[in-house]
């Protein structure tokens, strides 16, 4: 009886112990993210990116309970040899709460991990002829990339040049990559013949037809042929240079800005 007691004594105090370290931790993990999203790093992450120099004190006050989710469970993996340094995930951070102001950052749920290399990667890439069936395997030098909704890899380099030659911004075509993914494709692939659609679909004709002219573009050719790389890239557009992009595509610029609860112009 005595030994039945002890054995019940000790199983308590192990489970005491367990539950003590958990919430050691989860305060240390607390403390160790405000610390992390206090305003004192603000002068830090605006002179990395002039996108986060340009967002208003509250907004970021606003968004600051989203940044705080998103860091307590992607991981971050350095690869090549970089180590992820803080403000590299605050910056990230920053992204997928700005754009996630209206769906919520619970789109990022399904996401695994953010992984960062120096500079840009190569990847192996397989692409089957539709007409053919005969499959090419290839080796491609990428700034990123969106795996389903399990990882988002981005080349930290690029993301430092993202603002050199406007609208370039790694770190959100990467993000809108993956909300695409997250929402099943619905962004940018739908039989629905709704607004939103219609007007992408008109906006990408239009990159096509204005290429075929060689005429000046402000969104990325890189858009002009997959309506998910074309949502990208005026995602890039809306938040690099925003005032264009609402002078020269008003209607997809109205869209967006619906849907990411933004007003950057």
């Amino acid at each position: 009886m005595i030994r039945i007691v002890l054995v019940i004594l000790l199983i308590g105090l192990v489970v005491l112990g367990v539950s003590l370290l958990r919430r050691r931790r989860r305060r240390e993990r607390a403390q160790m993210l405000d610390a992390m999203l206090a305003p004192r790093h603000r002068a830090g992450l605006d002179a990395l990116s002039p996108l986060h120099a340009r967002l208003p004190d509250p907004l970021l006050e606003e968004l600051a309970p989203a940044m705080r989710a998103f860091l307590e469970r992607v991981d971050f993996v350095g690869c090549n040899g970089l180590v992820v340094g803080d403000d590299m995930r605050r910056l990230v951070a920053t992204y997928a709460a700005l754009l996630t102001r209206r769906v919520g950052i619970g789109a990022y749920d399904r996401l695994y991990s953010v992984l960062i290399y120096p500079d840009e990667f190569v990847v192996e890439q397989r692409y089957e002829d539709e007409d053919t069936g005969l499959v090419t395997e290839a080796e491609e030098v990428l700034s990123g990339q969106t795996i389903d909704t399990d990882r988002v890899i981005i080349s930290w380099r690029d993301v430092i040049e993202s603002d050199v030659d406007a609208p370039y911004d790694v770190i959100a075509h990467e993000l809108a990559h993956y909300l695409d993914h997250a929402l099943d494709g619905s962004l940018t692939h739908s039989a629905a013949q709704s607004d939103w659609h219609s007007t992408l679909a008109q906006e990408q004709r239009a990159l096509q037809d204005a290429l075929d002219r060689d005429e000046p573009t402000l969104l990325d050719a890189y858009g002009a042929d997959d309506p998910a790389e074309f949502f990208c890239v005026a995602t890039e557009a809306f938040l690099q240079a925003p005032q264009e992009f609402e002078r020269l595509h008003a209607a997809l610029y109205a869209q967006l800005s619906r849907f990411y609860g933004l007003a950057p112009a």
